[in-house]
């Protein structure tokens, strides 16, 4: 279910910024719903649909007016994201870069948007994570800390699990290159 409301997002997300070009808007849900990486996770039980949920929410958000409500509904995703996954952190503050970009022209104190996306975030991240701290003495799951050994050997492995990323989904790669 996680994703047929994923590539519902991505759906209505294309409806909003691409052209008005039925076959340029579906090519997100297709390219979604025919990536194999989709069919192998979605069916794994762990929380990888999940966190690819919280990321369409995020598009389809970006898509919306830079308000009040839609800063709030930001930061509230990205907690989730966050609380999903270690690696929201990292979306959050992908999110708050592109906010103050400069072509963005709004610094923080102009930018609503951003604004309640900060104070959202902050207000269900910075208790999670002391609590998280008191309880268990770690900031991320204990596996992040077996995995995130950092050596040659770790990156060597990320080298080898981004090409076989590619080799699955090489469809991306013409994206990146056009877009690009």
């Amino acid at each position: 279910f996680l994703s047929l409301g994923t590539a519902t997002l991505l759906f209505l997300t294309a409806q909003k910024t691409l052209p008005p070009n039925r076959f340029a808007r579906g090519w997100s849900v297709v390219l979604f719903a025919t990536a194999p990486t989709v069919g192998l996770w979605t069916t794994s039980g762990m929380e990888t649909p999940l966190a690819a949920f919280w990321v369409a929410c995020l598009l389809f958000i970006h898509a919306q007016k830079a308000d009040k409500f839609w800063g709030t509904a930001c930061g509230l995703t990205l907690a989730l994201a966050e609380l999903t996954r270690p690696e929201g952190k990292a979306l959050f503050l992908l999110v708050a870069a592109l906010h103050l970009f400069p072509f963005n022209r709004a610094t923080f104190r102009e930018n609503v948007f951003l604004k309640y996306t900060v104070l959202v975030f902050f207000l269900i991240a910075v208790p999670y994570h002391l609590w998280r701290l008191m309880y268990f003495g770690h900031f991320v799951p204990n596996t992040y800390y077996v995995k995130g050994v950092h050596s040659f050997f770790a990156y060597e492995r990320g080298y080898e699990m981004l090409l076989e990323f590619f080799a699955y989904n090489y469809h991306y790669l013409a994206i990146i290159f056009a877009a690009g």
